[in-house]
């Protein structure tokens, strides 16, 4: 018995030096994603805390990270998750015979069914946020997981007598069934260990999935298959509240910070290569003897004779190991932009990390700034007021001492300049500058930019399709990386269990998440500029029929056309509305033109008659002066 736990010591030590050199050799990039969750909630520690912060200072975080993750994450999960489901498609093998050919839409159904069960939308929306925020995303599968679903059978409680009328009698009551279905599921970056000279999980010499686990969380696995149950038993009879040694800083960052942990364990689950000298004696004492057989452990002392296998040790202890073929490792990854002979990805705030820091100190030095312009701040000499120094407000007397000859001897204004206006111009280009390093300007989430040069609508357009052409690259990557591995690990265990055999045959998985980008995005950034381009020449906007663009643009969007479009029956109501209103204001034309004509007409008859009244007095006045002169005479 103890020869055989020292043997199984070697191969837990074997692994817990791979998962410790992992640990260490990805040091610096956990160093930047603590940066990148830091920037993403707002957290002025580490590296963040700035020096500026401290006493009155602001410490205002400008959330530019959190804003571009947001954004990119919403389009990208909006444009692959259409109608909440995995894209994909599952085609005839062009090599298979035709005699033996079967239609591709039972497998199909099966494995929709399989992620629906499993929510695969929100592991593939957890993935996308990963390899936004951190650069990666990881999934794992197949992971076989076990449902409880309720069906509802009708009993009717109807005496055997009574045939009329049953269905008042009869009654719904619950079914429990116990389902097993594979599915995938979003594991984080922070828990997953790998090969760091190689991009590809399956290449590696290996991946450790780190994971912590209760004691209940590890006592059901002592009936799961191929579990040692004398080793489980063991771990679990050592398990106490001081069993936790986990350096927490390699933990996800929610799980740092917890006071009372209730999982201690350290469950360290391995996939991938081990030299076959420590298996060989390890698999005879335990029972496994068909391992050496068929893998001949004979000639074990050869240096790069090494066995696939799934190992998983609980706090130091093997409690299952069994072989795995070459290639079927159940971890897939994507990265959100490669990195060129790099075995990790760029994340948007890796790209953003420096325009992140001069953001919160353009912004908080706006704020201190505009603290010290709107204060009033006073320097003078306390021995100059009678009462020491004053504590002034509206309306305040003070008293000054009699050797003050003049107030300004004794106090003076400082006086702050606002520079804000200076630094703002400065926010606006870093802001520019942080749509250029993301490749994702603010107009591609619907955000207008207020800016001095108003850009042309062919450089809005320009900067639309280069937006596009990075989120479809990110697509490709998730379709290569996550998509299409994780259905193609659902169909080959589909294939292998028993049962549903009219469903099986040869196909091939095609991951369409690129495909649902093209015809959704830009496709529709097409047809808009193609509609632009139509609309902006009279002579292109009489030859194009105008109403099938804008139903091509609803439709791109998921939305009826007719609901936002007017129908033949409307467009003619609203054109005799409009000749009615025309008809209207003509009228209404008429009369004020009739209205002042005849205001001028009553304004020239005045004028005239003013003018007669005028040259009548005029003579009365002339006739009166020769009476005068008349009678003089």
């Amino acid at each position: 018995m103890a020869k055989s736990e020292g043997l199984s010591n070697r191969i837990s030590e074997f692994i817990n030096e791979l998962y410790k050199a992992w640990r260490q050799d990805r040091k610096t990039r956990e160093s930047q994603w603590n940066k990148a969750i830091d920037a993403f909630l707002g957290n002025l520690d580490g590296y963040w805390k700035p020096d500026e912060a401290e006493g009155w200072r602001s410490d205002y975080f400008a959330m530019l990270i959190k804003t571009k993750v947001v954004s990119a994450y919403a389009i990208v999960c909006d444009t692959i998750l259409q109608g909440g489901e995995i894209p994909f498609d599952l085609n005839i093998d062009p090599d298979e015979p035709e005699e033996l050919r079967v239609f591709p839409e039972g497998m199909r159904k099966k494995i929709r069914r399989q992620l629906l069960d499993c929510k695969a939308d929100r592991e593939l929306m957890n993935i996308i946020l990963s390899m936004a925020l951190y650069g990666k995303g990881i999934a794992k599968c197949p992971v076989v997981n076990t449902y409880t679903k309720i069906r509802y059978e009708p009993v009717s409680f109807a005496p055997p007598f009574m045939m009329a009328n049953q269905n008042q009698f009869v009654r719904f009551i619950p079914r429990f069934e116990i389902v097993s279905s594979p599915g995938m599921e979003y594991v984080s970056v922070w828990n997953i260990f790998s090969d760091p000279e190689e991009d590809n999980l399956q290449d590696g010499y290996g991946i450790i999935h780190r994971e912590m686990y209760s004691a209940y969380d590890l006592r059901k696995l002592i009936n799961a298959p191929f579990f040692n149950k004398r080793a489980i038993k063991k771990v679990l009879s050592e398990v106490n509240s001081n069993t936790f040694t986990e350096d927490v800083s390699s933990l996800p960052p929610s799980l740092r910070e917890i006071a009372k942990r209730n999982k201690v364990i350290q469950y360290l689950e391995y996939w991938g290569r081990i030299p076959k000298k420590l298996l060989s004696d390890y698999t005879r004492k335990n029972g496994v003897n068909s391992l050496a057989r068929d893998f001949g452990f004979n000639d074990t002392d050869i240096e790069g004779n090494e066995f696939e296998g799934h190992i998983c040790i609980a706090n130091g202890e093997v409690i299952r190991l069994t072989d795995n073929p070459v290639g079927y490792r159940p971890y897939s990854q994507a990265f959100w932009e490669v990195v060129l002979d790099s075995s990790d990805g760029r994340s948007i705030a890796d790209n953003l990390e420096h325009d992140q820091k001069m953001s919160n100190g353009i912004m908080r030095a706006i704020i201190d700034n505009l603290r010290l312009a709107g204060n009033v701040m006073f320097a003078g000499k306390s021995e100059a007021f009678v009462e020491g120094k004053p504590k002034f407000k509206p309306g305040f007397w003070a008293e000054l001492s009699a050797e003050v000859d003049d107030v300004r001897q004794a106090i003076q204004q400082i006086v702050v300049n606002d520079v804000s206006q200076g630094l703002l111009a400065v926010w606006g280009v870093i802001q520019r500058l942080a749509d250029e390093n993301t490749n994702l300007p603010k107009i591609i989430s619907g955000e207008t930019v207020t800016q001095k040069k108003q850009e042309t609508a062919f450089e809005i357009d320009q900067r639309m399709q280069n937006a596009g052409k990075y989120l479809g690259s990110v697509i490709r990557n998730i379709d290569e990386g996550i998509i299409e591995p994780v259905i193609t690990h659902l169909y080959h265990y589909n294939m292998i269990q028993p049962g549903n055999e009219e469903i099986k045959g040869n196909f091939v998985v095609n991951a369409t998440g690129f495909n649902s980008f093209q015809n959704r995005f830009l496709r529709t950034q097409s047809i808009k500029q193609t509609l632009a381009l139509v609309l902006s020449h009279p002579s292109l906007t009489a030859e194009a029929r105008i109403r099938p663009h804008l139903e091509e643009i609803y439709k791109s969007l998921d939305l009826k056309p007719e609901t936002f479009l007017k129908s033949e029956e409307e467009k003619s109501r609203d054109q005799q509305m409009a000749l009615q209103q025309q008809m209207q204001m003509m009228q209404m034309a008429q009369q004020k033109e009739v209205a002042k004509i005849q205001r001028e007409l009553a304004d020239m008859k005045k004028k005239l008659s003013e003018a007669l009244m005028y040259a009548e007095k005029a003579k009365t006045e002339k006739a009166k002066q020769l009476v005068g002169v008349v009678g003089g005479r």
